[in-house]
């Protein structure tokens, strides 16, 4: 059979090419580790050869072409010198687990093989399992690259909190998908390239003033979540840490995770700084700081940036807002700096529902302490049942200080059924704080860890609500009821609906876990919304304000607003927003309701009814309204001055 030459040379360069881009597959002695619980690295005993036998399995040597497979559960140390390897997969396939750990006096040195074939690679979860690669203080770990992905429990540590450095020293570059731990300020972990994906998550176990950089030569690609703890140290307001030390930085991580440090005064968090400094020419600083607060209305799309410090102020050159899913509004809604005048700000061509962006190249806002700044309504909030909507990311550049992560607030009430919940009394109550009316006949909370208190709880079979009937199974880990002959209609915005003392408060081990779900009529099964801020009061008929008493600036509010929508109104308009236009039954609202502090309200007499048509007719646009009397009796009298 005749073969052309240059079909050959095509099928060998093919091949070639796979061998050298796989070439952990193509290793020449794969050796695997026996041991199901915890045993040395340099024991032969502990290894087999891919035939399963064990009187050719040696402890992997790079010389010999061998490379390690840890994928049964069980965890290889090291506390001595051992020599070279080949190449180490930890986790090979979905449902593997392996690890390695590299302890005081442990040293690994992972390179390519003799002729090439093995490559020195190390891949943690590679094929979706599940690896642990640890390097504690007094070890050094050397290899040409890392890979850590698969289980999102694949996890490279480093450090720890006795004395002595953790080394890992890489030649390659290196790729982290899943998580990573740097524990202290004495780990060396040396990388010519690094690229954290947006499934990241970068631990900083902070023990101490000063921690461990990563020191990447070249460039470092930032994404994911930097998740922040403290061990042994209390932060103070001024305090940095440097996380990142690179020749170039592209990105910056996503989000900061602080749910593991205590809660810091109103205005202080903690921000991700990129700067110039470092061993490598830049360096990601996470800073205990004033950090600005973009707060944002859920329902009425109203947003400031805040500075809450009563300390210092800010300076800033160029912000932005994102929202991956669109939810912005680059146009009407949006009252940039540039909108309102402020010297030198420039919008971005780039703006749009996905991001609004604007800076200034020749100067700077300065937003001082305690200070808000209104930006108009640039959020448009999702009109659909149970959507969050809560995608929105701010960040903002300092000048000298870099790019900071700003945080970000939603206040307002929720697009949704809510579980208010008073941590403090366990006081519980059901409220529909959507703009849409709902008809439910069924409802079930649940808690992982047994916080609820079935004998605290009042049902609405127990208060008398109709065909309801309580769950065969409620305890302190559901509670539930349902209605198979009716429902129960909850009215858009309504006021909450009183369930008893259901969170059990004071009970050992309680904690916020709590899950809240309803079925619609006719519909389907929703997921609802939790609040452990203690139960919102009743909102006062005609307290449009929400100052605690129906008075002249709710009044204000209807006359100046006169027929206008209830969808445009000032955000000074809280409570009751119209679905429609602003008309009679606000104007009621105001003067039946006059001076209450409490949710009590008045029907109109007729009389009162005709004294309102003929205010009607007056020019509400153009006046200046004062209320000297309201007698709640057969009639209301109404001194309106017209300026």
């Amino acid at each position: 059979m005749t073969v052309r030459r240059d079909i050959l040379t095509t099928a060998l360069t093919i091949f070639w090419l796979v061998l050298s881009a796989n070439s952990s597959s193509a290793q020449t002695s794969p050796m695997f580790w026996t041991v199901e619980d915890t045993g040395n690295w340099t024991d032969d005993n502990n290894w087999v050869d891919e035939n399963n036998d064990n009187s050719l399995g040696f402890s992997p040597k790079a010389e010999f072409e061998e490379f390690g497979v840890i994928n049964n559960g069980g965890t290889a140390f090291l506390a001595t010198n051992a020599p070279d390897t080949g190449g180490i997969i930890l986790g090979q396939f979905s449902g593997e687990v392996g690890s390695l750990e590299i302890r005081n006096g442990g040293s690994l040195v992972s390179r390519v093989g003799e002729t090439g074939l093995t490559d020195g690679k190390v891949l943690l979860g590679t094929g979706g399992g599940e690896g642990h690669l640890t390097v504690l203080p007094g070890g050094s770990f050397t290899a040409t690259s890392i890979q850590v992905s698969g289980s999102a429990n694949s996890l490279l540590k480093l450090g720890g909190t006795t004395a002595g450095t953790a080394s890992l020293t890489l030649s390659g570059g290196t790729q982290i998908s899943r998580g990573a731990r740097i524990i202290g300020p004495d780990v060396a972990f040396n990388t010519p390239g690094l690229l954290l994906t947006p499934t990241t998550t970068l631990i900083a176990e902070i023990t101490g003033g000063t921690h461990s950089a990563i020191q990447v030569a070249n460039t470092a690609n930032l994404n994911g979540v930097l998740k922040v703890e403290f061990n042994g140290h209390a932060p103070t307001p001024g305090e940095s840490w440097d996380i990142v030390d690179a020749g170039e930085l592209i990105n910056n991580f996503h989000t900061i995770d602080t749910s593991a440090v205590a809660a810091q005064d109103p205005g202080v968090g903690f921000i991700v700084l990129q700067q110039a400094g470092g061993n490598n020419g830049n360096v990601v600083r996470l800073k205990l700081d004033a950090q600005l607060l973009l707060s944002v209305d859920r329902r009425t799309g109203s947003t400031t940036i805040n500075n809450l410090t009563p300390d210092g102020p800010v300076d800033l050159d160029a912000y932005a807002i994102r929202s991956p899913s669109g939810l912005l509004d680059s146009s009407v809604g949006w009252q940039s700096f540039q909108d309102g005048g402020q010297l030198g700000w420039q919008e971005t061509i780039n703006s749009d529902n996905f991001g609004l962006i604007e800076s200034n190249i020749a100067g700077s806002r300065i937003i001082g302490p305690e200070t808000s700044i209104a930006i108009g309504e640039p959020y448009n909030s999702p009109t659909a049942l149970e959507e969050p909507g809560q995608d929105l990311s701010f960040e903002y550049h300092m000048a000298g200080a870099g790019t900071v992560q700003g945080a970000v607030e939603y206040t307002g009430l929720h697009n949704n059924l809510v579980l208010l919940v008073d941590p403090t009394n366990g006081e519980s109550a059901i409220q529909n704080q959507s703009i849409h009316d709902i008809s439910i006949d069924a409802y079930v909370v649940s808690s992982e860890s047994d916080s609820l208190d079935a004998a605290g709880w009042v049902s609405f079979e127990a208060d008398g609500q109709g065909d309801w009937l309580q769950n065969l199974n409620v305890g302190s880990s559901v509670l539930g009821e349902s209605n198979i002959v009716g429902s129960r209609m909850l009215g858009a915005t309504g006021q909450p609906i009183d369930i008893g003392t259901a969170f059990d408060f004071d009970a050992g081990g309680v904690q916020q876990d709590l899950q809240f779900h309803f079925h619609i009529a006719d519909g389907q099964t929703m997921q609802g919304v939790v609040e452990y801020d203690g139960l919102m009061p009743p909102a006062i008929p005609g307290d449009y304000s929400n100052n605690g008493i129906v008075a002249i600036e709710d009044l204000n509010l209807v006359l100046f607003n006169w027929q206008a929508p209830g969808a445009g109104l000032p955000e000074g308009w809280v409570n009751f927003r119209p679905a429609g236009n602003v008309g009679s039954p606000e104007l009621n609202g105001v003067l039946f309701n006059w001076q209450n502090t409490a949710s009590i309200a008045t029907v109109p007499e007729p009389a009162c009814q005709s004294l309102l048509i003929g205010i009607f007719t007056i020019g509400i646009f153009s006046c200046r309204a004062r209320i000297r009397e309201i007698a709640r009796n057969q009639s209301v009298v109404v001194h309106i001055h017209v300026s």
